[in-house]
């Protein structure tokens, strides 16, 4: 969803301010937050992340912005998924606090996935390896749902010309757990092998459509057709399943454009106004319309 980013600032904080102090004291109360060197990194949307360093530990401070959370976000789950499921493909997790969701996770270096030119082929075993290493979820990720949720939250109802997009066809064959929010700032390429990258945000993680996530990532990564259908071709083989025709793959491809529209608008709501949440707006309700006609 929103254009995050994990680019350290060129200025590194000399202190955390008041509230971050307050979260990384009840995370870890054995560090003095006065000897914690802390570097903002930013592009959150409904959080704010730093750098620590404390002694041999490097870490990512994750403060939740409760004020700015998103409907249907179930703290608990995320930890049950990344103490669980996804530990293997998450940075390593160090403390998490409930009921907020604050969270200090080990720092992953490298690049993000749209920081190289990965081929499909890559991508495609990437994301065969997120899939097959996730196993089941206790949770349903509906795309269709999030997005009424979002919409209603941001005080708006469903547009006629976002009607079809809330339809996608059925597909109970590729049903299985999924990231869900797989856009290339989320993805870590930090090693020379895919199965090493490291994956962020599991907190919309559930079983939903799995080409729901390969949609997201070739659509963000802006693949051209030739690439686009590589990838899908490729990761249909490693996952033993059955390539989406070109129509179900427009729909699902609507369906992810309408869901940035609704988290857009709703971080509208919510008082975020940056200049790329605005234009998010306008480029998603864009696409869907397009696709509408």
């Amino acid at each position: 969803m929103g254009r995050g980013s994990r680019r350290t600032c060129s200025n590194p904080l000399t202190e955390l301010d008041a509230t971050s102090r307050a979260v990384l004291a009840a995370l870890r109360p054995d560090w003095p937050a006065d000897q914690v060197q802390a570097t903002f990194l930013p592009g959150g949307y409904s959080n704010r992340s730093y750098r620590l360093q404390f002694g041999e530990c490097d870490c990512v401070l994750r403060v939740i912005d409760t004020a700015r959370s998103l409907p249907g976000v179930d703290r608990e789950f995320e930890l049950a998924v990344l103490s669980g499921p996804a530990a293997p493909l998450a940075p390593p997790l160090l403390a998490y606090r409930l009921p907020e969701g604050h969270m200090l996770t080990r720092f992953v270096d490298g690049p993000r996935i749209d920081e190289i030119a990965a081929a499909p082929a890559t991508l495609a075993e990437y994301l065969s390896h997120l899939h097959g290493t996730l196993g089941p979820l206790d949770r349903t990720y509906d795309t269709s749902t999030v997005v009424r949720r979002y919409l209603a939250a941001a005080g708006a109802g469903v547009p006629a010309w976002a009607q079809a997009a809330l339809e996608p066809p059925s597909a109970a064959e590729t049903l299985r757990s999924s990231h869900n929010d797989l856009n290339p700032w989320n993805v870590i390429a930090c090693g020379a092998h895919p199965r090493a990258w490291v994956t962020l945000d599991w907190e919309h993680a559930g079983v939903n459509d799995v080409w729901f996530d390969v949609v997201t990532l070739a659509t963000s990564l802006r693949l051209g057709a030739e690439a686009e259908r590589d990838l899908v071709l490729r990761y249909a083989g490693a996952a033993r399943i059955v390539a989406p025709e070109q129509y179900r793959w427009d729909r699902l491809r609507s369906l992810f454009w309408l869901r940035e529209y609704a988290w857009a608008l709703l971080q509208q709501t919510l008082g975020n106004r940056r200049a790329e949440i605005v234009e998010q707006v306008r480029i998603a309700e864009d696409e869907v319309r397009r696709r509408a006609r």
